[in-house]
């Protein structure tokens, strides 16, 4: 016994309880949990769209968190995207029609009630235009429920601006 009371403490100030006071439970080594996730960029920090209506966004700062929606648009989408939330009632019916600028972003939309696999798993969607840049997305809600609504692009890494009109 050399008289050293070695508890485990590095005598950093580090509990090492797994909390960080970040809320994150980071278990990849990454000590800079400083920054905020963002508005809008996964499903867990989706935007609230309350009401019918003109809404502006961009996916520029964005992630590409989504970027497999084939099985409801026929295309990869591996632009940045954002996602919005929204709660449908049984039989509802949405429309969203969305309108980047075509020199920046071609715009691919989908629907899901799966948070955790949006894309993979997406209950409708639509990339069917190219020349004018807008894509109009109809989807009638089986179940009532949240459903999450990404805003995507086809050219990869990259965003734009958008306008988005919505109603249901």
């Amino acid at each position: 016994d050399t008289g050293d009371d070695d508890t485990g403490d590095d005598d950093t100030g580090d509990d090492d309880t797994g909390d960080d006071d970040t809320g994150d439970d980071d278990t990849t080594g990454d000590d800079d949990d400083s920054t905020p996730p963002t508005q809008g960029d996964v499903t867990q920090t989706a935007i609230l769209i309350p009401n019918p209506g003109t809404y502006t966004g961009d996916t520029t700062p964005m992630n590409d968190d989504y970027s497999d929606p084939t099985n409801c648009t026929g295309r990869e989408a591996t632009g940045n995207d954002v996602v919005y939330k929204l709660p449908l009632q049984p039989n509802q019916t949405l429309e969203v029609l969305v309108e980047y600028d075509q020199d920046l972003q071609d715009a691919s939309l989908y629907i899901s009630d799966d948070p955790a696999s949006p894309d993979v798993n997406c209950d409708g969607g639509v990339d069917a235009e190219y020349d004018n840049g807008m894509e109009l997305l109809t989807f009638t809600a089986v179940d009532g429920g949240m459903y999450f609504l990404v805003i995507d692009g086809y050219y990869a890494g990259t965003g734009a601006p958008f306008t988005m009109d919505v109603s249901f």
